[in-house]
Parts: C-alpha cells; sequence; structure tokens
C-alpha cells in the first residue's frame, strides 16, 4: 500500500474534496518473526519422536528363542531284509550195504613132508567160529611134547581113502611129493567125481561175475570140509596170477557153505581139491 501526500499549498477547499477522493488506509499488522515458526516445527518433531520411543519402551518384551543346537548329519541306510531261509531238504537215506561174508584165510593144510607156506595175498580165515571151541586167549599154549602128540595123533586120524589114490578125495594122492598134475589126473575118475563135480558147479554158481569179469585164469584151492558141512581150513595151492580172481574164488568156496557131507565117510574132515576157472563171457 502506497500513502498519499497533499502538499500546504492547495486551497482549503480542495481539503474537502480530496478526502472524498482518498481513503486512508491503515498500517498492515506487523509480521511474526521467522525463529517462532522454525521453533514450532522443532517442537513438533520432538514431540513425535518422543512419543514413537515411548511406544517402543512400554511393548512388552518379545522373548527370543533359544538357539538350534547344531545340526547334526545322519544317513539313514536300510538294512536288506533277510532272505526267508529255505528248509533244508532231506538227506536220502544212505543204501546199506549188502552183508559180505570175510573172506576165508588161506592158512596151509601139510603132512609131513609138504611146505606149509601159504601164498601171500589171501590171508583172511572163514568164520567159522562153532568149530572153533578153543581159542589161543582161553587156555595155555600147549607145551612141546604135547603138539608133538598132537601133530602125531592128527597123521593117525587120516582116513584111508586119504592114504591111498582115491580120486578126488585125496590130499597127496598116496605121495607125499604129488604134483597137482597127479592130483588133477586121480580127481578125474572114480566113484567121488560125481561128489566132486557137484562141489566145483556150487562153487562156480557162487562166484561173484562182476569181480572176475576182467580176468581170465584158473586157480586150485584145497578145502578141508566138517562134517557139518562148514568149511574148516582153506588153503591156495596155484595160483591164477591175479589176486582179485584168487580171492574171488576164495570168496565163493565160502558162500557155497554148508556143503552136503557124502555118506559113507566115517572121519569128520574131509579133504578136497577143487580147481576153479573163470568164465569166459561167452558162457
Amino acid at each position: 500500500m502506497s500513502a498519499t501526500t497533499v502538499s500546504g499549498s492547495a486551497p482549503a477547499s480542495d481539503d474537502g474534496l480530496l478526502r472524498n477522493t482518498f481513503h486512508v488506509v491503515p498500517p498492515p499488522p506487523p509480521r511474526q518473526k521467522a525463529w517462532s515458526e522454525l521453533a514450532i516445527v522443532v517442537g513438533l518433531a520432538l514431540l513425535i519422536n518422543l512419543v514413537v520411543i515411548l511406544s517402543f519402551i512400554q511393548r512388552a518384551p518379545v522373548a527370543t528363542p533359544p538357539a538350534d543346537p547344531p545340526a547334526i548329519s545322519v544317513d539313514l541306510v536300510q538294512e536288506p531284509q533277510p532272505e526267508p531261509q529255505q528248509p533244508e531238504p532231506e538227506p536220502e537215506p544212505e543204501p546199506q550195504p549188502e552183508p559180505r561174508q570175510d573172506a576165508p584165510e588161506i592158512t596151509p593144510f601139510s603132512r609131513s613132508g609138504e611146505d606149509t607156506e601159504a601164498p601171500a595175498g589171501l590171508d583172511t580165515e572163514p568164520d567159522d567160529s562153532a568149530l572153533q571151541t578153543d581159542s589161543k586167549e582161553d587156555k595155555p599154549e600147549p607145551d612141546e611134547k604135547t603138539v608133538k602128540a598132537q601133530e602125531r595123533q592128527a597123521e593117525e586120524d587120516i582116513p584111508g581113502w586119504a592114504q591111498t589114490i582115491l580120486p578126488g578125495f585125496d590130499v597127496r594122492s598116496g605121495k607125499p611129493d604129488a604134483s597137482s598134475r597127479e592130483q588133477q589126473a586121480a580127481r578125474s575118475s572114480g566113484g567121488a567125481s560125481e561128489f566132486f563135480n557137484r562141489t566145483r558147479d556150487a562153487i562156480l554158481a557162487n562166484v561173484n561175475q562182476a569181480e572176475t569179469a576182467n580176468f581170465q585164469g584158473s586157480s586150485e584151492f584145497e578145502v578141508i570140509i566138517h562134517r557139518s558141512g562148514k568149511i574148516k581150513s582153506l588153503r591156495m595151492m596155484r595160483s591164477s596170477g591175479f589176486k582179485t580172481l584168487d580171492q574171488a574164488f576164495a570168496n565163493a568156496i565160502v558162500r557155497t557153505q554148508p556143503y552136503r557131507y557124502p555118506a559113507g565117510i566115517q572121519s569128520d574132515f574131509l579133504p578136497i581139491i577143487v580147481e576153479l576157472k573163470s568164465r569166459s563171457p561167452g558162457d
């Protein structure tokens, strides 16, 4: 706003005109100082900050959860399921071996002047416990005089048909040094051939062909038969050259017992000589 000033040189009549023309404006009110506005702004800012701080202070403290323990790495391994056990198969019953008679011992049977050594290889004794009444363990060994007396008595007990040339039953063919060929000739004829042939055929029927199939030969045995039909002594006089074949023949002789003791023989022991020959595959 501007103020108009009128000089005093104008006439007085003009004062009223001027007054009617101009209006007097009062001066503006004094302006407030700038520092008061700044103080208000600062006060408001402090008040707001104070309110915010008090709100945090008055709020209930939140419990801090405990820290987690350090993690441990664990690998889970699933064990394999055990396989179901299969029932064990029942063992098959073993076939029971057929009872086999022990091979007889081919013991020397000699008279005075004969060789008492038996061929090596066949040294088993026939199982004839019924005929062996006394054993070495049951009675003391006899003295030398008793042994000689028994030997003399045994020689006296040889029947007459054994002292003479009786075909098929003669041990020495009447001579201490008779050969197998002479004995074979003595057996080839005479009244005893029927008994000898029947006995030989019975023995050959009991020969195990499976044991003699791969061998060819003949063996000669001296067999002493008791009146009961049991074998008292068995001696191999001539070998076939094959131990297996000789043993098979000896087993057959044992399996054939009891033998039929011929009628009319007074002695309790009957010595015979048997020649056994293996059969060929075509027989």
